[in-house]
């Protein structure tokens, strides 16, 4: 590394899994990734403030120590966590992450934050995460942040993977009660829970422990099978309208209604699966939100990067 470069960290701490990027970066030149961590869930609104901060300083120091950069100086770490959207919750995350050390200066920002980060353009603009949970967020013309969705997995999170899984389960079972002869869904399951009959798949999911990720785990493989399989694409096509009216929603809401915004998507769901993504614009085009154009962002921890290199700019001007 550089001797005028310094040491950054971004982490994204989400219902699943928390990942942690450790960066070298220069004034004017884009980071440079050195090193990786992982750690478990990091979702301070579903286990706990001191559970997701404990989960975000395990990937921050293996991030730290896959890089060989134990005990070199972190200049600035930005947190982005799922449920740090409510300011108390967020403070309370960004208290007990600063007391963990690993960086001189640590800043928790909702995970929207990271995502909105990706676009390089100022005025208007959309984010949407579809990973285990689901949410769209919109900045409007003056720079206020609104939300749409993002009420968790037991009262909305459509199109997220909890729901894709959750419905295939349904279908799963209803095929199993009406004993039909043809049961795609119940084979998906099968193979998808590794159960070995169609008794265990109650079992599986009702013994687990942690519901929530297995059932959403079941999504992957909807997402491998939709495009060769009509019932998994007409079942992910059903969840992509669900989505889109949770964004169109909020895309009137932010008073963007007519205009065609950029748009980051985030996620699991949207990142891997052309297919999810080709059938949610289709929906949001029937529902007249047009997109100005389509980013990815499969890791939003790169977010959390380029927010972090902005610490590290306002440190050295002094503001």
């Amino acid at each position: 590394m550089s001797q005028q470069s310094n040491l950054i960290l971004g982490v994204d701490s989400g219902g699943t899994k928390t990942l942690a990027l450790l960066a070298a970066v220069s004034h004017g030149k884009p980071a440079c990734i050195l090193g990786v961590g992982r750690a478990g869930p990091g979702n301070p609104a579903i286990g706990g403030v001191a559970a997701a901060a404990q989960a975000v300083e395990q990937a921050a120091r293996r991030a730290i120590e896959n890089a060989g950069q134990v005990g070199s100086p972190v200049r600035a770490a930005v947190v982005a966590q799922a449920g740090a959207a409510n300011a108390a919750i967020r403070a309370q995350a960004q208290q007990c992450v600063e007391r963990m050390g690993f960086a001189d200066r640590v800043q928790v920002v909702p995970d929207y934050s990271a995502v909105i980060a990706a676009i390089p353009t100022p005025g208007p603009r959309a984010a949407v995460i579809a990973g285990t949970g689901s949410v769209a967020f919109f900045v409007n013309a003056t720079g206020v942040v609104t939300s749409s969705g993002g009420w968790g997995h037991l009262l909305g999170d459509e199109g997220s993977g909890f729901a894709i899984g959750r419905r295939v389960l349904r279908e799963a079972l209803s095929e199993l009660a009406s004993q039909a002869p043809a049961a795609p869904c119940t084979e998906l399951v099968l193979h998808a829970l590794d159960a070995h009959a169609p008794a265990k798949i109650i079992p599986r999911v009702y013994q687990s422990d942690d519901h929530r990720r297995t059932i959403a785990a079941v999504a992957r493989d909807v997402l491998l099978a939709a495009p060769e399989n009509q019932s998994m694409r007409a079942l992910l096509r059903e969840e992509m309208a669900d989505l889109a009216g949770v964004i169109a929603r909020g895309w009137l809401a932010a008073g963007c209604c007519g205009k065609e915004l950029p748009m980051v998507l985030a996620g699991g769901v949207l990142t891997r699966s052309r297919l999810a993504r080709t059938l949610l614009l289709e929906e949001l085009a029937d529902l007249d939100c047009r997109p100005q154009q389509v980013l990815l962002l499969p890791e939003p921890a790169t977010g959390c990067l380029l927010l972090a290199s902005e610490l590290v700019d306002q440190a050295g001007s002094g503001s």
